[in-house]
């Protein structure tokens, strides 16, 4: 790695004298890796080498990274880098095709940012232009907080938003993406300027130089970041800020110890806005000499299309203005707790809107890459090549015809898409049929027959109505009534939960357990009045238990109850085990799920029935002793809404309530009477991708708790004893997550594993074993050594378990849950063990449990984790996998891992969790654990 903290410095000489293939600018971890595995292990070797192509390494990326060493090469020692204009196709837009002709209204941006704090600031956006004379003038925002950053944001929108509307050919210029994805985080964090910058986005007025030399121009540099591509055009600089990293220490600096307040008279920030001067003027050299190149080589700028907008233009148009009118309100409103709730659900009726951008945006990016740029990209599939199987109907019904084609199954690809877009041919759309990731063949539906060729880029976008239509109803109608009492009402204004008898302090007496417990939730639920629950349950505390027990109740009462969650599996784990119930009580109760697989298992209980959409549910709504099942799809559903004089639901169960959006639960609440939520903020948490002002980005629990771990007793019912894991295991889970409040059942005290010593040193609890790698990402082939080394060593241990009745069995594959972060590693790990482990990532796996769980932490660095740190020691989703387990944890990962170097107090936290997981117990390397 090349970051070395205080070392940096001397391992970075140490490198350029070994001469280490990571002098190679570009070049990935993984990249080097692959090399080193065909003897090339420094640059030299690299440009010499007679070889045309490696394993597990594409053509493309091989020839492209021994032309870099080539030019590197042979640069050393010359007053200037040499460079090439790399061989442009007619027509493609890519490389120096990318750039545009001179405006004399361009602009050359470059933002200062400040990651150090939650969230990180954009303190300083700087732009260099020229003014009416043509003279290089230079124009600066400031922000040194929330306030003043959302300003500067506004301020810099605008003056550009301004020129492009005088001048629709002027652009704004930067160098790497650092800019553009500060404007789309901060425009959905303060809902402010989103129309202005998806229009200059969707219009291509801000153009990436650096995507253009990168695709355009090979460069004698060790890296292409603009200090070093600047040496071709411009002298050495000579502002006292060297870098954008000592930019960040000299800004923190400032921030302890401010020698003034604006640039004009603090020597530190005019430091700081000299080195964003240099910057941005650099950026406009680079533009100009680019340009010179395009026109010596022959190559004509080919402006990108515009992207397609699918929005309702008129949809939008009444949500804005609603939203408007709302916040207007807010600013007028006293009571801040109202003015809040307010804020929040003016920002909740373009929740999915704004949901939805990354996907586009991820798209339309993905779409103006290369094969090379997009083989390391897992979600897509480059290069596949049709085989001589002949096209065929799938089926008799069929119209469109299947295609087979091959790809390398060295290629890295999660295979989870279904629909895919083909680059080059983004009209054309396909969908994989068959998927065979060994055999290295997919099969692919068209409505045209494709080429020959082709790389699939996913189609990810998921159609949220009606969602958006049921939250502007119900936000009409709380506005309409003013806030009358109901179940949403009092959850968004966070009320303790209202009861027909009467307030409950707490709602469950503490000292309950057992059958009494289990009878106290039920009778706080039969009583609420018009109001919502939140049933807490934590990993193996009975929250599915609990939940059958009071929709049976309830049923037996000939309530209508309606189950919702995120997915179709958690609905149907919770329905059967209510058919179950019902069935053993001999409780009469029409059970209905809607949507999902029709021929799933819980269809063979006689006593729920399929309905493949909400309208096919119609005639059953009034039926008593109703359990309805389905997503938010269904129960945001017109059929449900009360304009159409359907008596609302009794009771709404929200499972896995940590996963389900507030803009959603908001949607959903308009079917129902009274909510229960059930499940726990701190599992997994809800898959959310875009950024969304103040708390209306946040799952419903989240919403709710507030940052706090555990639901007082007078706000909900928290389940307070795991029947999963052993107190070894649960120790830390109840420490370091639920405030000390989990305790162990007495019962889990004599799971363990008779294990050998030499294997593992503990019978029960949590263990950590070392496996030192390099250059791993999502995918590390030591580690899946080492456990599949470890797992033959634990097949046929005896498990010891209490309420088994004792060592009644051996552990076989069906008692080891293999967990991994990432897919990539998931199928490394399928493809070494058995065919019959259970092997998968933390999504799989929540609610699953067994004796003993191997999680695979997969990254060499987590600085080189994909998704960085916040993902890879997300405390919520080690929670989930660690506590799977009933006996027995194993962590297997880099030790470099306890040594992360973090940016803030958030990633502070989190790498100080997982060094409490390594506190329990770290294994030194052995032959029976090391690969």
């Amino acid at each position: 790695s090349k970051l070395h903290g205080r070392w940096s410095k001397h391992a970075q000489s140490l490198l350029e004298e070994r001469r280490h293939l990571s002098l190679v600018a570009n070049i990935t971890s993984t990249q080097i890796k692959r090399l080193e595995a065909c003897g090339i292990t420094t640059i030299n070797e690299l440009s010499e080498t007679k070889l045309k192509s490696i394993q597990k390494l594409s053509t493309d990326i091989f020839e492209r990274l021994k032309a870099q060493a080539e030019i590197q090469v042979a640069s050393e020692g010359s007053d200037k880098p040499f460079h090439k204009v790399l061989s442009h196709q007619a027509g493609r837009a890519l490389g120096l095709a990318l750039l545009p002709p001179h405006s004399p209204a361009d602009v050359f941006f470059d933002i200062e940012g400040f990651p150090l704090i939650d969230g990180g600031l954009e303190y300083l956006w700087g732009s260099t232009y020229f003014d009416e004379n043509g003279e290089r003038t230079f124009r600066d925002f400031w922000g040194h907080d929330e306030a003043e950053e959302k300003q500067a944001f506004i301020d810099f929108v605008d003056w550009v938003f301004d020129r492009w509307q005088m001048d629709p050919s002027m652009h704004v210029y930067h160098y790497a993406s650092y800019e553009v994805t500060a404007l789309r985080r901060l425009m959905g964090r303060y809902g402010v300027r989103e129309h202005e910058v998806d229009t200059l986005l969707r219009n291509h007025v801000f153009v990436d130089l650096y995507t253009v030399v990168r695709h355009g121009v090979l460069i004698g540099e060790p890296s292409y970041s603009i200090k070093n591509v600047e040496h071709i055009y411009r002298g050495k600089r000579d502002t006292d800020v060297a870098s954008g990293g000592e930019s960040v220490v000299v800004y923190e600096e400032w921030r302890s110890n401010p020698d003034g307040r604006t640039w004009q008279d603090s020597a530190v920030l005019k430091a700081i806005r000299d080195y964003n001067i240099d910057d941005c003027d650099s950026t406009q050299e680079l533009a100009e000499w680019l340009r010179s190149e395009q026109s010596a080589n022959g190559i004509s700028y080919v402006g990108n299309s515009l992207d397609k907008a699918k929005e309702d233009a008129e949809e939008e148009t009444d949500i804005t203005r609603l939203r408007d009118d709302i916040l207007e309100k807010a600013a007028l409103e006293q009571d801040l707790e109202k003015q809040s709730v307010l804020q929040n659900l003016a920002w909740l009726l373009e929740f999915h809107r704004r949901e939805n951008k990354p996907t586009w945006w991820r798209l339309f990016d993905r779409l103006g890459l290369t094969e090379a740029d997009l083989h390391d990209d897992m979600d897509c599939l480059v290069g596949i090549q049709r085989t001589a199987k002949e096209a065929y109907l799938p089926t008799a019904r069929s119209r469109n015809m299947v295609y087979e084609y091959a790809f390398d199954p060295d290629q890295p690809f999660k295979g989870q898409a279904r629909n895919f877009y083909i680059l080059g041919e983004e009209d054309a759309k396909v969908s994989c049929v068959e998927y065979d990731p060994n055999a290295g063949l997919i099969s692919l539906r068209s409505k045209i027959e494709p080429p020959d060729r082709v790389s699939l880029v996913p189609d990810e976008y998921v159609n949220p109505n009606p969602i958006p239509g049921a939250i502007q109803s119900v936000i009409e109608q709380l506005l309409e009534t003013n806030f009358a009492p109901c179940a949403i009402e009092g959850f968004l204004f966070r009320r303790r939960p209202r009861f027909s008898s009467g307030p409950k302090d707490p709602i469950v007496p503490v000292d309950l357990a057992g059958p009494q417990f289990i009878n106290s939730v039920i009778g706080a639920v039969n009583a609420l009045d018009g109001s919502y629950l939140c049933v807490q349950g934590p990993p193996g505390a009975g929250k599915t238990y609990t939940a059958r027990h009071i929709i049976g109740d309830l049923l037996s009462k000939g309530k209508r109850v309606g189950i919702s969650s995120n997915s179709h599996k958690a609905i149907i784990n919770l329905m059967s085990g209510v058919a179950d119930h019902v069935s053993r009580n001999s409780v009469k109760a029409t059970l209905i799920k809607v949507g999902g697989d029709a021929d799933d298992p819980i269809f063979d209980k006689s006593n729920v029935d399929y309905r493949k959409n909400a309208g096919a549910c119609v005639g059953d709504l009034a039926e008593t002793s109703l359990c309805l099942g389905g997503t938010a799809w269904l129960f945001c559903n017109s059929v449900l809404a009360p304009v159409n004089e359907i008596e609302p639901l009794d009771y709404l169960f929200v499972d896995e309530a940590g996963q389900v959006s507030l803009a959603n639960l908001v949607g959903m609440s308009r079917s129902t009477k009274n909510i229960i939520l059930v499940g726990d903020q701190m599992q997994l948490g809800q898959p959310i991708q875009g950024s969304h002002p103040d708390e209306s980005g946040q799952s419903a629990l989240e919403y709710l708790l507030q940052k706090v771990a555990t639901i007082a007793p007078d706000m909900g019912v928290f389940l307070p004893k795991t029947y999963r894991m052993h107190p070894d295991v649960c120790a830390l889970i109840s420490e370091q997550v639920y405030d000390g409040r989990l305790q162990s059942d007495e019962s889990t005290k004599r799971h363990a594993i008779d294990i050998n010593a030499e294997i593992l040193p503990i019978q029960s609890g949590i263990h950590f074993i070392p496996v030192s790698h390099e250059g791993n990402t999502q995918g590390s082939e030591e580690e899946v050594e080492v456990i599949a080394q470890l797992a033959q060593s634990l097949i046929g241990a005896p498990y010891w378990s209490e309420k088994e009745g004792g060592p009644q069995r051996k552990i076989s594959w069906a008692d080891i849950l293999f967990v991994a972060p990432y897919n990539y590693q998931v199928n490394l790990l399928r493809a070494a063990l058995a065919a019959d482990a259970k092997v998968g990532s933390v999504d799989r796996f929540q609610g699953q449990e067994a004796p003993i769980v191997i999680i695979s932490m997969c990254a060499s660095e987590a600085s080189e984790s994909p998704r960085g740190i916040d993902f890879l020691f997300s405390k919520n989703r080690l929670n989930v996998a660690i506590s799977r387990a009933q006996a027995l944890a194993v962590v297997v990962g880099s030790p470099r891992l306890g040594t992360t170097p973090v940016n803030n107090l958030r990633q502070m936290e989190l790498v100080n969790f997982f060094s409490e997981i390594l506190r329990h117990g770290v294994q030194p390397p052995s032959s029976k654990c090391q690969g």
